[in-house]
């Protein structure tokens, strides 16, 4: 049986794991935990998926946080890029469907078989109107 972890190793594991880096990710992976704790990657998984039986019980409250934290800091400049290029391809697009949706519209309805038409009489609600 393999290294078991004591209650302080299983709180540095969380802490290490709710460490993020610039892009919001986790900072250490869980095969670098496991190296520096001496324990199996699958160790690691399991104490952070809690579906080990060690002492303390962490959460990812942390890594949500630190996400949102950076969402709304916008440390990246995001929000902030400006790509003319992009926005030139979605009007061009934009023009594109509503010419196709002005065509559609003007294009005159098939004609109905009668007996077609008589199924489509029952099927219509007044709200089609």
């Amino acid at each position: 049986m393999g290294r078991v972890l004591t209650p302080t190793a299983v709180g540095e594991v969380y802490r290490m794991r709710e460490q993020l880096d610039e892009w919001g990710e986790p900072k250490w992976s869980a095969a670098h935990i496991a190296t520096q704790l001496g324990v199996s990657e699958a160790t690691i998984w399991r104490v952070l998926k809690k579906r080990a039986a060690y002492g303390k019980k962490g959460s990812a409250a942390g890594q949500e946080e630190a996400r949102f934290d950076a969402m709304l800091n916008d440390t990246l400049g995001v929000g902030e890029q400006s790509r003319p290029d992009l926005d030139r391809r979605a009007e061009e697009s934009l023009a594109r469907m509503l010419a196709g949706a002005k065509e559609r519209a003007s294009s005159p309805k098939p004609a109905l078989s009668p007996e077609a038409q008589a199924r489509y009489e029952l099927l219509r609600s007044p709200l089609d109107e």
